[in-house]
């Protein structure tokens, strides 16, 4: 009779035979006394008060520029749409053309301070999620993966990013 060892959930091992009861294979499980030898690596770790995912932990102490951009990029995105929704909410909520939605907020009189620094939170997350999509289109296509390449890109979409939001920032149009 020849035997095949087979991988089963619950079971260390199972194994097939090839004796036919009644049109169907037999499945014979094998159990050990002894604890599995995952449970044993756990528990240890446990012991030993390691973290479950200890390289988190590592990268987390001096995470790469490349991963908190790309994590930055995800953020903005998030950003940039709670901005977008909450603005069109409001100006749909206020009944007015998009226009007079800007005569309205500009009629408020608001502090400059606080005028530019609400036109900046827009206009960052809008320029730097802009500028590093073209980042990652290019990684789409399969360039500037060389650590160099990442770094530069990153540090050229940021110092970008910056500059055109302090020109968006403080550009004023004339209605």
């Amino acid at each position: 009779r020849k035997m095949a060892a087979v991988r089963f959930p619950g079971c260390r091992t199972f194994l097939t035979s090839r004796r036919i009861v009644s049109n169907k294979l037999s499945l014979i499980c094998l159990r050990s006394s002894t604890t599995s030898t995952s449970e044993d690596f756990f528990e240890r770790n446990r012991q030993l008060s390691r973290p479950l995912s200890p390289h988190l932990t590592i990268l987390m102490k001096h995470p790469p520029l490349p991963a908190m951009l790309s994590i930055s990029h995800r953020i903005t995105g998030v950003i940039l749409g709670v901005d977008i929704s909450s603005t069109t909410i409001c100006w749909l909520a206020s009944g007015q053309s998009f226009n007079q939605f800007i005569e309205s907020v500009q009629a408020l009189s608001l502090h400059p301070l606080l005028t530019i620094g609400w036109k900046f939170c827009f206009a960052f997350p809008f320029t730097y999620h802009f500028l590093n999509a073209f980042r990652h289109f290019a990684w789409d296509a399969g360039h500037g993966f060389k650590m160099k390449t990442a770094y530069a890109s990153g540090y050229i979409v940021m110092a970008l990013s910056l500059v055109s939001a302090i020109g968006l920032t403080l550009y004023t149009p004339s209605l």
